[in-house]
């Protein structure tokens, strides 16, 4: 038997005492070492809720602009309710489920989001109204029936009630930014387009009156603008939205229009 008082006994007990500094500097070790493992299992099970699939590695370019248009949306939403000053990143973030430097590796400030949301919108309208307005023209029996459904489309976007939020913002920000006025203006522009496209082909046809289709355009618009916000603001109904169409676009015809 190995007693403590035998010399192997104290051969081993020299030794444990010998060896008990590593002993602990290993389990000081093996301890930050779990905690750290720890913390990065959170830390990915938090990326892995927020769609980053950390774990997994980077994510898809599918997956990439998913996650960057929920930030758009989320940032969108946040901007009409709250305004720019009133919005954070850090109430965007949350709200969208991310994590706000998942933004920031996005979008380096908030301009520079606000830019990014901005310049989608601008995209988007266009793109439809140019679709609409293409479809218009080719379902038209003439110049001035095409104007006409163009202008229709127009009506029709304009009393979205997300999109009328959107550009009430961006009009309120504007009474005091330069900058956000310009990004109006170039909406504006944008937007009108197609209308003014259609407006050139009656002018050629003799249908409208001569004039820098331009300034036509903005009668026109104002017209249509001016019935499709009052539509939402009295909580119409699609028949009464359409009345108000039938109106505006008489008073424009009655203005503007030649017998063809």
């Amino acid at each position: 038997m190995i007693t403590n008082d035998s010399p192997r006994g104290r051969a081993r007990a020299g030794a444990d005492f010998c060896t008990a500094p590593m002993r602990q500097i290993n389990c000081v070790v093996h301890f930050f070492a779990d905690q750290f493992i720890t913390f990065r299992g959170k830390r990915g099970a938090t990326d892995l809720k927020c769609g980053e699939r950390r774990g997994a590695g980077r994510p898809t370019r599918e997956e990439a602009a998913a996650i960057n248009d929920r930030v758009l949306d989320g940032a969108r939403t946040a901007f009409c309710r709250q305004g720019i000053s009133g919005a954070s990143m850090d109430e965007i973030a949350t709200a969208v489920g991310v994590t706000k430097h998942t933004i920031y590796r996005r979008y380096p400030s908030k301009a520079a989001l606000l830019e990014a949301v901005v310049q989608r919108d601008i995209a988007r309208f266009a793109g439809e109204m140019q679709a609409n307005s293409d479809q218009a023209a080719a379902e038209a029996s003439g110049p001035v029936e095409a104007l006409k459904l163009a202008t229709r489309r127009f009506f029709q976007c304009c009393v979205t009630p997300e999109d009328v939020a959107f550009i009430s913002f961006l009009q309120a920000e504007g009474a005091f930014s330069e900058d956000m006025r310009r990004k109006l203006t170039e909406w504006e522009r944008v937007a009108n387009a197609p209308l003014r496209e259609r407006i050139e082909d009656a002018q050629a046809a003799g249908c409208v009156r001569t004039g820098d289709p331009a300034r036509i355009c903005e009668v026109l618009v104002d017209l249509i603008d001016g019935g499709a916000r009052r539509s939402t603001s009295t909580e119409g109904t699609k028949s009464l939205s359409e009345e108000r169409f039938e109106e505006r676009w008489s008073i424009f015809a009655r203005a503007m229009l030649e017998r063809c």
